[in-house]
């Protein structure tokens, strides 16, 4: 009996967690974006749980950059990495969370500038599969332009800011944020008593 009522108390406390992050994350994008912006996600966002398809994110954000930069910078050091399966969007956290800790611009954007080896705005495979060489990750020509026609929305071989914008907002939008540790600390210790 205990038993059962501790674990209707962890799903409760987890569905709590849940809709907090949800309401979190929406606040901080809402706060981020331009009136438009917000609209263009609420009407995409169907079943009122942030959660979005990426070719949509793309409709919604590519005429506001700025605003997805900001809601990018003010998220991406309280996501949870999962450095066990890492994910390139995995990767690209861990990468701009490690470049936050050490760069007073946008982490990001430098994340992607280190990309960007030409200078021009966009990545290509052979950019992408250099950086990703010079960073212990080997990737072939075609493992790198598969990766890339994966982010790339535009479908022009490349990808640009606002594509690699999305990457990152979209495993924000999916992934677990530290909201409060106190909270979730607490939490977890009422479950371990019962």
């Amino acid at each position: 009996m205990l038993r059962n009522i501790g674990r209707i108390i962890a799903r409760t406390s987890a569905v709590q967690i849940e809709a907090e992050r949800i309401q979190y994350i929406r606040e901080v994008l809402f706060n981020s974006v331009s009136t438009s912006t917000r609209q263009k996600f609420e009407a995409h966002d169907k079943f009122d749980d942030g959660q979005v398809p990426i070719r949509d994110l793309y409709k919604i954000f590519s005429e506001d950059t700025k605003g997805l930069e900001n809601f990018v910078e003010n998220l991406v050091g309280q996501v949870q990495v999962n450095t066990q399966n890492m994910t390139f969007p995995d990767f690209l956290i861990l990468m701009s969370q490690r470049k936050g800790v050490s760069s007073p611009l946008h982490p990001v954007r430098d994340l992607f500038k280190s990309y960007d080896i030409e200078e021009n705005g966009a990545i290509n495979a052979a950019e992408l599969k250099e950086w990703m060489w010079s960073h212990g990750k080997l990737l072939t020509q075609n493992q790198a332009q598969a990766l890339i026609d994966k982010i790339d929305q535009k479908e022009d071989g490349v990808i640009d800011y606002t594509e690699f914008l999305l990457v990152v907002a979209r495993k924000i939008l999916t992934s677990e944020i530290i909201l409060n540790v106190e909270k979730q600390d607490q939490e977890a210790s009422k479950i371990d008593q019962n």
